[in-house]
């Protein structure tokens, strides 16, 4: 069974050939982004260790440590969604038969949903009673 509105299904070689396209540009992406922001970080790192740590204070300090601390929970997110397109890429790979389908209810993940979150493991009714933030 199918989630309910759904589409009629797409044959499963389609969908696997988009779901691969749309992984590997959305890990490019991530990798890029990972790359920019270790490198702003470093310089961050850098432009402090300059610094007299007494001296450096005040509201661009604070402004500067919060966007530090931004970066740093950017990039822990962007590693978590890196790891999750890579371990779709291995499923899609290693069991084509089982890419696309939820992994809680086995019904097919409808591939509008796929078109979005290629690295989904669950389909839409399963994710929102999971209360996951895919399901949203």
């Amino acid at each position: 069974m199918s989630e309910p509105g759904a589409a009629p299904p797409v044959p499963p070689e389609l969908v696997h050939e988009a779901a691969r396209a749309r992984l590997r540009q959305e890990r490019a992406r991530l990798s890029r982004s990972l790359e920019r922001w270790g490198a702003e970080a470093a310089e961050h790192r850098r432009r402090v260790g300059e610094r007299d740590p007494c001296a450096y204070r005040g509201e661009a300090a604070a402004r500067e440590e919060i966007e530090a601390e931004a970066r740093t929970r950017a990039t822990e997110r962007g590693c978590e969604a890196l790891q999750e397109m890579e371990a779709a890429l291995r499923r899609l790979e290693s069991e084509p038969e089982r890419f696309g389908r939820c992994g809680r209810c086995g019904d097919v993940i409808a591939s509008e949903r796929l078109e979005l979150l290629p690295q989904t493991r669950r389909c839409r009714a399963c994710a929102e009673s999971d209360g996951t933030a895919e399901g949203r």
